[in-house]
C-alpha cells in the first residue's frame, strides 16, 4: 500500500512516516508536487494538509477533485468538515492529538487493504449470471 503525504511541516511528516509502518508513505510538501507525482505515480490513499505553501484551505481539496483515491485530511485549521466530505475527503482529522491521528490513518490503512469476503471467482460467478440472457428469478411467476 502507498501513501501520499501533503504536508510542508517535516517534523509532521516524520512524525506520520515513523507511525505508520504498514504502509509506504511518499511526502510532498506542495500541491503541484501532489499533481505531479500522481500523474506518474498511484497512491492508495492521500493524507492531506489544508495549509500549503500553494493552496489553503478546503481549495487544496477542490484541487485533487482529479483523482479517486481517498483522501483524509489532516490539519491544524479550524475549517468545515462536513463541507471537506462533500468534497471528497473520507475523514477529516485534526492535528492537535498525535494518538487520534495515528490510530484513524491505521484504519483507513486496514480498510483499503482488507480482503474481500468472497473470493474473486464468486464475484465472476454473480456477473455472469447477471449478463446471462433470458435468465429467470427462482420462485418468479
Amino acid at each position: 500500500m502507498t501513501i501520499l503525504l501533503i504536508e510542508d511541516n517535516r517534523q509532521f511528516s516524520e512524525l506520520v512516516e515513523l507511525s505508520i509502518t504498514e504502509a509506504d508513505v511518499h511526502v510532498v510538501e506542495t500541491l503541484d508536487a501532489a499533481k505531479g507525482w500522481l500523474s506518474t505515480f498511484r497512491a492508495d490513499l492521500i493524507l492531506v494538509d489544508l495549509g500549503l505553501p500553494d493552496s489553503q484551505g478546503l481549495n487544496t481539496l477542490k484541487s485533487l477533485s482529479f483523482t479517486r483515491v481517498p483522501k483524509v485530511v489532516l490539519t491544524a485549521a479550524d475549517e468545515c468538515p462536513d463541507m471537506a466530505a462533500q468534497l471528497g475527503a473520507v475523514d477529516y482529522v485534526r492535528k492537535s492529538s498525535a494518538k487520534e491521528m495515528t490510530e484513524r490513518i491505521r484504519f483507513h490503512t486496514k480498510r483499503l487493504t482488507r480482503k474481500p469476503r468472497f473470493p474473486s471467482e464468486v464475484f465472476e460467478q454473480i456477473r455472469a449470471y447477471i449478463e446471462m440472457p433470458n435468465r429467470e428469478l427462482v420462485g418468479a411467476s
